[in-house]
């Protein structure tokens, strides 16, 4: 898949938005783990349970596909801001990035409704994957949408393994983690169990909560600009066992 202007052409079928697509990824921070850049073997274990799969990477882009009426789109995160690029009637293999009165179209015929969240849907502590205007890279942060001072969410890869350590035992509800059980596991290290455990958390609804948003629906919902109203309470966590 490759952009020209604002045309994407796709080379596979006109099934899905084919397999070319890691040419749009190439900009992102590592979708699957806050340490590194996009690998295919990083798609392939979140969508097909880490087989040589190379169809995994139009699985997870699949879920970003959105229809209104007989117009089929896809959203698309990067540079701080997401963009809906349409897929042409006369061409199924051409995109085109839509307009302010295609994304009103879209929004209004219901298409976004499995990226737009309620806000009492959200934990109070959220975990997202973005990448600022100002950066080249998409990276892992975490919010507490509690707090009312200017917060756009910390970036988890540059705190210390301390920090990291008291985010994750807050999460669980529990000390799941001290000084007897962290030897041989390094900030980095942390920062994965940290990610991997909000996603988990969001797959089984803990609290019936949302503890993880994906690049595309934290930009959809604007989390980093959204905070909670100072009468919402903190609701309990969930003691659990380490999941590592």
């Amino acid at each position: 898949m490759h952009f020209k202007n604002k045309t994407v052409f796709i080379t596979g079928g006109s099934r899905g938005i084919g397999l070319e697509i890691a040419k749009k990824l190439a900009t992102y921070k590592n979708q699957f783990l806050p340490t590194t850049f996009v690998s295919t073997d990083q798609v392939m274990n979140q969508f097909s349970g880490g087989k040589q799969d190379v169809t995994a990477i139009r699985n997870y882009l699949d879920t970003k596909l959105v229809k209104a009426l007989e117009k089929r789109g896809i959203v698309i995160a990067g540079n701080g801001k997401w963009s809906l690029y349409i897929q042409s009637e006369e061409d199924a293999r051409q995109w085109s990035e839509g307009e302010t009165e295609d994304i009103r179209l879209f929004i209004s015929n219901g298409a976004f409704a499995n990226l737009i969240k309620q806000k009492d849907e959200l934990s109070n502590i959220i975990g997202f994957i973005n990448m600022q205007a100002a950066e080249t890279v998409m990276r892992f942060r975490v919010k507490d949408l509690t707090h009312l001072q200017n917060n756009t969410g910390t970036r988890i890869d540059n705190q210390i393994k301390a920090d990291i350590i008291k985010r994750i035992n807050l999460i669980l509800g529990e000390n799941a983690y001290t000084d007897k059980n962290v030897n041989g596991i390094n900030s980095m290290g942390f920062s994965i169990i940290l990610e991997m455990l909000m996603r988990q958390m969001t797959e089984y609804k803990i609290n019936n909560k949302i503890w993880f948003l994906d690049p595309e629906t934290a930009l959809v919902n604007t989390i980093q600009k959204y905070k909670k109203k100072v009468r919402e309470l903190r609701e309990p966590t969930v003691p659990r066992t380490p999941p590592f």
